[in-house]
């Protein structure tokens, strides 16, 4: 099994959390983020220069990523 993994690592799929989690997303990807407001939020707070008020936009359509937004998140309003 684990053969099988190493073999097909380079052509799997990376979902967005898994570049997220390994330092692997840009600015570039900032539309992606706002897919879901888990990702607007975990975007805003570990992607240097990423726009705060759009990612804020993304984060505050579920109330719980909204409140960890507002109180965790340099700059939200």
């Amino acid at each position: 099994m684990l053969e099988f993994m190493i073999q097909h690592a380079k052509t799997t799929p990376k979902s967005f959390g898994y570049r997220l989690n390994n330092g692997l997303v840009t600015l570039e990807n900032q539309e992606e983020a706002l897919t879901s407001p888990k990702w607007a939020y975990e975007f805003a707070r570990n992607v240097t220069g990423a726009d705060i008020e759009v990612c804020q936009g993304g984060a505050i359509k579920d109330p719980g990523w909204a409140y960890n937004f507002a109180r965790y998140v340099k700059g939200a309003n």
